[in-house]
């Protein structure tokens, strides 16, 4: 006999309905409505729902299981009576819709609904196919098309700067031959000199980001480059910061661009900076040490050996687990009362260690950011040895967290 909906009852003799087994069976959640609300589901709808069971779906208008509004705005009450209308209408209707979970997620999901005459008036075969996964490979298409066109315009703007930069090299190098007999004038030169040289390796990286090049790696002694770059360091932080180097007595080599390096060390002290708005004190703290099997984090494997590490503390505070899980590369994240914390940092960061098969790792909570590096040599200071347990710290953090 007919039960609720349409279903049919079969006794134990009856046979197998194999329209049955296939609605029953199917990946996608299939529903039946009848009168403007569900008559029928299978249980893909009950798991796609995460409903308790099919008694909480059933007699249910579409909108109900909806969030109240799609995302064009239009509430959804109104605009699922209008969907079902064209599918009575022209026989099918295929569209994208946002229906809500029992947990509260909503989630984007293909809809066709397709008319079927029954009895003199018409019921809806409704096919729901979760495209979530899709939705995300769309954002990272869309994403990858966007950073295409950011690397061709970076090219453009390298190109550009380029040529300015050579203006200022070539007069700056004219400025100090006039100035040879002038040593405290020429301090200021070389200033300008240097930092002209170090725009000149980002405008490379800029180059190769467009080319979708690799920067061109070489052996850069660590410490020698920390010196380098103090100067720039001690320009970001004006005179309510105290700057601290520790370096390594004997030479930490990597393998990296010279660019990179002094790229990751500077968002690490803007990221140590911003967190503490009122100032304080800053240190910069170079370790050599070796890693056996070890992990930084949930998931991220190093391979054995020895690396440079680098970290960045200072007396501010951390992200909460919250914000840390959030940032994400080329997002700027500004957190609430006692700083902020740049989630552009942190992409750069990351991107420039990986690249040369380092880790980075961002605060959570904690007074420390970090990058590890895989050292060129073995040579350095006594380096600390990490066993087969997760590393729960970076370059020295001595797990001084906060709660």
């Amino acid at each position: 006999m007919t039960g609720r909906g349409g279903r049919t009852d079969r006794g134990a003799g009856a046979a197998p309905d194999p329209y049955r087994e296939l609605f029953e069976r199917s990946a996608d959640a299939i529903l039946i409505i009848d009168g403007g609300s569900f008559v029928e589901c299978n249980e893909a709808t009950v798991m796609m729902l995460r409903a308790r069971d099919r008694e909480h779906i059933l007699r249910t208008h579409p909108s109900e299981l909806s969030p109240p509004f799609q995302p064009d705005g239009r509430d959804s009450f109104t605009k699922a009576n209008e969907m079902i209308a064209i599918a009575l209408e022209q026989g099918s209707n295929r569209f994208e819709w946002d229906h809500i979970r029992a947990d509260g997620e909503v989630f984007p999901v293909e809809v066709l609904l397709t008319a079927v005459p029954r009895e003199g008036r018409q019921i809806l075969h409704v096919v729901w196919r979760d495209i979530t996964e899709r939705r995300v490979l769309e954002e990272r298409l869309r994403l990858a098309q966007k950073m295409e066109a950011v690397g061709s315009m970076a090219g453009g703007i390298a190109h550009d700067f380029n040529n300015l930069l050579v203006a200022i090299m070539g007069n700056s190098d004219l400025l100090a031959a006039g100035l040879a007999e002038r040593p405290d004038q020429l301090a200021y030169v070389d200033q300008i000199q240097g930092a002209a040289h170090r725009a000149a390796a980002l405008v490379r990286q800029l180059m190769a980001f467009a080319r979708k090049q690799d920067v061109q790696a070489k052996v850069v002694d660590v410490s020698s480059a920390l010196r380098d770059v103090e100067n720039i360091l001690h320009q970001l932080l004006d005179e309510r910061y105290q700057l601290e180097l520790r370096l390594c007595a004997e030479p930490v080599r990597i393998l990296a661009g010279l660019g990179q390096l002094e790229q990751i060390v500077i968002n690490l002290v803007t990221n140590a900076r911003d967190a503490m708005p009122s100032g304080g004190q800053l240190t910069v703290e170079l370790r050599r040490v070796e890693v056996f099997g070890a992990s930084i984090g949930t998931g991220v494997e190093l391979t054995s050996g020895s690396y440079a590490a680098i970290s960045v503390s200072d007396k501010g505070h951390g992200m909460t687990p919250e914000v840390a899980t959030g940032v994400r590369p080329l997002l700027h994240h500004e957190g609430g009362g006692e700083g902020n914390r740049s989630g552009t940092g942190h992409g750069v960061c990351h991107r420039a260690t990986r690249r040369r098969r380092g880790r980075h790792r961002k605060r959570r909570g904690a007074r420390h950011d970090g990058a590890r590096l895989p050292s060129a040599d073995v040579r350095g200071c006594p380096g600390r040895r990490l066993g087969s347990r997760p590393v729960a710290d970076i370059a020295g953090n001595r797990n001084r967290s906060r709660g």
